[in-house]
């Protein structure tokens, strides 16, 4: 019963990281007639909000767009810099709003940024020991994996909370102010509904780079043989 339930909620994850992943697929072909790039969307907001001492800048090649708060830098992936689509809008807003969090003192963005690496590693290797557990020369891992994916999941059921909480008065103060024209904000409201499901899902995101490092070691083992 108790494999059921962890098989339940992986399927669960799974279909949430999948309309992730479909939404952002589907605003990233849809341009803003009113922004050349995230990067003005992001800065326009900040200074709305007279956040000026944040810095927005580009990250490297293959990164994520994040807001570090021990920088007070807001680094957009090259991707999403330049871009006016409004995947990488909402995703750099995604980002702004968590800036003004942490100017505001809240611990999410601190809780967010120093454990959350920790706790995605913890719940990507844990769940697959709980199916390791079934094996009878392995049964002692069992416990081992319900204990490390219960952790995953309350610490990111809690985080997702928090966000959506967040978002829905981020985007309240986007309407009041006007900062978009409100077709625009609609679109863009689309994208953050859907992006406190990152965090959630983030096991998924261990897994794929997992499965890209071991694939390019096999790659260059393979090319020099």
């Amino acid at each position: 019963m108790k494999l059921f339930v962890f098989f339940l909620v992986f399927c669960f994850l799974a279909y949430f990281f999948y309309r992730l992943r479909e939404t952002l697929g589907i605003f990233a072909s849809i341009k803003s007639k009113s922004i050349s790039g995230a990067w003005q969307a992001a800065r326009r907001v900040l200074d709305d909000f007279q956040l000026f001492d944040i810095v927005v800048g580009s990250g490297e090649d293959g990164g994520e767009s994040r807001y570090l708060p021990g920088e007070k830098t807001l680094r957009l992936a090259p991707a999403d810099y330049e871009s006016a689509s409004f995947r990488a809008l909402g995703v750099a807003l995604y980002e702004v709003n968590r800036a003004i969090l942490h100017m505001k003192g809240d611990s999410l963005v601190y809780a967010v940024t120093f454990f959350a690496p920790w706790v995605r590693r913890i719940g990507a290797f844990g769940f697959p020991l709980i199916f390791a557990g079934l094996i009878p020369a392995l049964r002692f891992l069992y416990p081992w994996g319900v204990f490390a994916f219960s952790v995953y999941l309350v610490f990111f059921l809690f985080v997702f909370v928090l966000e959506c909480r967040s978002i829905r008065s981020f985007l309240a103060d986007l309407e009041k102010k006007k900062l978009f024209p409100e077709e625009e904000l609609k679109l863009i409201q689309k994208i953050l509904d859907v992006l406190p499901f990152r965090e959630l899902t983030g096991l998924f995101g261990v897994w794929s780079e997992l499965g890209k490092k071991i694939w390019s070691a096999i790659s260059a083992s393979l090319s020099k043989s």
